[in-house]
């Protein structure tokens, strides 16, 4: 059974009159959407010596991530940052 609603097509289970998922292509196209919407780069990395000094607060580094980023984070996974720690260039895996 199909149910016209709004220039849209819904199929439904005749049994239950339930609708029914989007169908594989339906699925493919929105999920490769979603992906194109939250592109998320970081930046190149280089050979260059590590850094010396003291590490930034937490607080600063922080403000440095988009709103948006972090929203989505604690909406998605509940992240919160706790500490700063460096990490080594040759630690990063390479692309």
């Amino acid at each position: 059974m199909v149910h016209q609603e709004a220039d849209t097509a819904v199929e439904t289970n005749e049994e239950d009159d339930v609708p029914v998922g989007p169908s594989d292509e339906e699925e493919s196209v929105f999920l490769g959407e979603e992906a194109s919407n939250h592109a998320v780069s970081a930046p190149p990395v280089t050979d260059e010596a590590e850094p010396i000094g003291d590490l930034p607060p937490l607080e600063e580094l922080i403000k440095r991530i988009p709103q948006e980023t972090l929203k989505t984070m604690d909406e998605l996974f509940r992240a919160k940052f706790v500490h700063v720690k460096r990490v080594s260039a040759k630690d990063l895996r390479k692309r």
